[in-house]
């Protein structure tokens, strides 16, 4: 069952290419988005991870920490990012192995049942109290940015929550 909006995003250990990590510990008390995909370096996933590395200044502003979520193992993402991050001038965000799918099921992420290299992308918002705040889904095939989108409705979601928190 995918998670849905206002239930408490669910806790995983898992690789990633900034080493082990329990989500809940690695959030602490920021917002987080974790964005799945495709395959790592597939056109979609590839403008994701620039856009995200690119706006690092504006996910800083906001308290936000963002993590992709990728098919592929640690030892296929690894190698890519100092090559991306130098030709693209950013540090790209940690991208967690999933090629278990256990976390993309423990999110209903939409990549698990289908071929990761063609399938839909998700981004889940996450406020400091672990609850989902915002999803989005996309086709793979819509590979411009859906960053400023989601900035803005961070944005907006911070500003009612200091008017009327979330309980």
């Amino acid at each position: 069952m995918a998670i849905q909006l206002g239930q408490i995003a669910p806790d995983f250990e898992q690789d990633t290419t900034h080493g082990p990590i329990r989500f809940y510990d690695w959030l602490g008390s920021s917002w987080g988005m974790l964005v799945s995909g495709p395959k790592q370096f597939t056109r979609s996933a590839a403008t994701d991870l620039t856009e995200m590395a690119k706006l690092r200044d504006e996910w800083e502003r906001f308290g936000v920490k963002p993590i992709g979520l990728s098919a592929d193992d640690v030892e296929t993402d690894q190698p890519q990012q100092p090559r991306l991050a130098d030709r693209q001038k950013a540090a790209y965000p940690p991208i967690i192995t999933d090629n278990d799918a256990k976390v993309s099921k423990l999110y209903g992420a939409v990549y698990v049942e289908n071929d990761p290299a063609v399938s839909s992308r998700s981004i889940f918002v996450i406020d400091p109290t672990k609850q989902v705040r915002h999803i989005a889904t996309y086709p793979a095939s819509a590979a411009e940015s859906v960053f400023t989108e989601i900035l803005g409705a961070i944005e907006r979601l911070q500003q009612a929550d200091a008017f009327d928190p979330v309980i």
